[in-house]
C-alpha cells in the first residue's frame, strides 16, 4: 500500500493534468514511462474498488453468522448425566414448546458388569439441563432409540425459547453448516462444520449419517448442526478415530485433564429426527431405566 501511495504522489508531481503541448516536449522515454504510470494508476484504482467490495461482502457474511448464532443459541441446551462412576456431558436442543429436548441416546447410559460378570446397560437417573439463559432443570427420559442414537428428554420450565425447526430438504455435500456444543466444558461454542459427505451407511443400524469434520471433543455430542437458514440438518456426535489429548482444565488452571479427540464426526440427519421424534414422544420406544 505504501508503494501505491508513492506512485500517486509521483503522478501528481509529474502534473498529469498538464496540457498536451508540454507533454509533446518531453523525451519519448519519459513519455512512455508516464503512460505506463497512468495505466498502473488506473489499475490500482480498479483494484481498490474490488478490495472495498470484497471487504463489504465479508462483513455481510460475518454479520449474517452473528445473527444466525444469536437466533439459534437460546434454543440449545447443555446436558449432564450422572452415571454412577462418571458424568457424561453433551448437548441437545428444544424440540417443542412442551419442553421436549432431542439429544443422543449414548449420552444417557453406561455399560457395567454385574457381580456375575454380565454387562448390563444402566441409564442415568439424574439428568441436568442448562438453558442458554442460565436456568437449570432436571430432565426425565421420555423415549430412546439406540438404533438411531436418538433420545427425547422432558423438562418442566415456563417461557421456553423458540423451538428449533428441522430442515425438510436433502443436505448436499460441500454445504456450509454450523454447530453449537460444549467442548471441554466450554458452553455454547459455535463451530463451523463443512459437510464432508452425506447419507453414509453402516455407522448406525437405524439411519444413515452425514460426515462432518473439523474436530470433536467431549461435550460436542448432541449439539444441533444447522444450516444458514437456522434450521437443524443434523445432530452431531463422534465415536471414531479417537486420540488422547491433554488440555488445561478451565475450572482449575493448575490441572491438566486427559480427553478424547476425534478428527471425524457424524450427524444424524434431520429426516431421521422428523421420523423418530414423534414416536419417542408418543411412547413407541419403551424406556426401562433398569
Amino acid at each position: 500500500m505504501f508503494r501505491y501511495l508513492l506512485l500517486l504522489v509521483f503522478l501528481t508531481s509529474l502534473g498529469l493534468g498538464c496540457s498536451s503541448s508540454r507533454g509533446a516536449k518531453e523525451a519519448p522515454g519519459l513519455a512512455a514511462e508516464i503512460a505506463q504510470l497512468r495505466n498502473d494508476y488506473q489499475r490500482l484504482r480498479s483494484e481498490l474498488v474490488e478490495i472495498r467490495a470484497a471487504r463489504q461482502s465479508i462483513k455481510h457474511v460475518s454479520d449474517a453468522i452473528v445473527e444466525l448464532a444469536a437466533s439459534v443459541s437460546p434454543s440449545v441446551v447443555r446436558i449432564s448425566s450422572d452415571l454412577r462412576y462418571l458424568k457424561k456431558n453433551g448437548g441437545g436442543f428444544i424440540y417443542n414448546r412442551d419442553g421436549i429436548i432431542l439429544t443422543h441416546d449414548h449420552l444417557l447410559w453406561i455399560d457395567l458388569p454385574n457381580t456375575e460378570g454380565v454387562v448390563k446397560r444402566h441409564y442415568a437417573r439424574l439428568i441436568k439441563v442448562w438453558l442458554h439463559d442460565g436456568r437449570r432443570a432436571e430432565a426425565r427420559i421420555v423415549g430412546i432409540d439406540p438404533d438411531t442414537d436418538l433420545a427425547a428428554l422432558k423438562i418442566d420450565l415456563e417461557d421456553l425459547p423458540e423451538p428449533l425447526q428441522l430442515s425438510e430438504r436433502r443436505l448436499q455435500q460441500g454445504e456450509m453448516a454450523f454447530s453449537i456444543g460444549h467442548p471441554l466444558q466450554l458452553p455454547f461454542s459455535l463451530e463451523w462444520r463443512p459437510i464432508s459427505a452425506t447419507y453414509r451407511s453402516g455407522r448406525l443400524p437405524g439411519t444413515d449419517v452425514h460426515q462432518v469434520d473439523r474436530g470433536f471433543f467431549d461435550g460436542n455430542s448432541g449439539g444441533p448442526l444447522f444450516d444458514l437458514d437456522g434450521k437443524v440438518v443434523g445432530l452431531i456426535y463422534s465415536t471414531f478415530n479417537y486420540k488422547d489429548r491433554a488440555y488445561r482444565d478451565p475450572t482449575d488452571p493448575t490441572r491438566e485433564r486427559k480427553v478424547v479427540y476425534s478428527t471425524i464426526g457424524w450427524a444424524v440427519p434431520s429426516e431421521t429426527m422428523t421420523r423418530i421424534a414423534p414416536e419417542l414422544i408418543d411412547g413407541a420406544f419403551i424406556f426401562d431405566p433398569q
